[in-house]
């Protein structure tokens, strides 16, 4: 069995068999491109790299990414509201607030009931589970990337001297 090589991007590699005298047959380094490699029979392999893929938080940041959809939230934070309540704040239509409440119900964030003819959301602080929880690992990582570097710049910090250097602009002559 021939020797594999990785090539491409770094979540996805793809990989090519090696040629008989040990060179790497890299699409991207022939003239032949990618397509030609795959009809010449140097079918690769695809590999994904990508960690816990979570379908429910891409709806969350998917639904969060329309401002509107954001204001009915901070709207909702405020307390429940019927669809005829939350429509008083936009200027569209009860049928474009129902499609947004729809987007906000299918990632999780949002629940509304039906009582008689009103229709009332509220929020689903469950759903905002997934969200907080990839925010604090990534605010974590950058709180302790910072903090090293603090400590490496307070470890590294000499006393400045001006030999050498331009005097600071209310020192200079005009």
């Amino acid at each position: 069995m021939p020797d594999r090589a990785y090539t491409f991007h770094p979540n996805v590699a793809l990989e090519f068999p090696c040629a008989a005298d040990g060179r790497h047959t890299d699409p991207r380094r022939s003239p032949r491109g990618v397509a030609t490699a795959l009809r010449m029979g140097e079918s690769p392999t695809i590999l994904n790299h990508m960690v816990q893929y979570s379908p429910t938080l891409d709806a969350s940041f998917a639904a969060l990414s329309d401002p509107t959809r954001r204001a009915m939230i901070d709207r909702l934070g405020r307390g429940d509201a019927s669809i005829s309540a939350l429509a008083e704040g936009f200027e569209m239509s009860l049928t474009g607030v129902m499609k947004h409440v729809s987007v906000l119900e299918a990632a999780g964030l949002i629940r509304s009931e039906k009582l008689g003819r009103v229709r009332t959301c509220r929020l689903d602080p469950d759903g905002f589970a997934d969200a907080e929880r990839w925010i604090s690992k990534r605010r974590a990582m950058w709180e302790g990337r910072l903090d090293r570097l603090g400590a490496f710049l307070d470890a590294h910090r000499t006393t400045p001297t001006t030999k050498g250097r331009r005097a600071p602009a209310d020192r200079r002559e005009k």
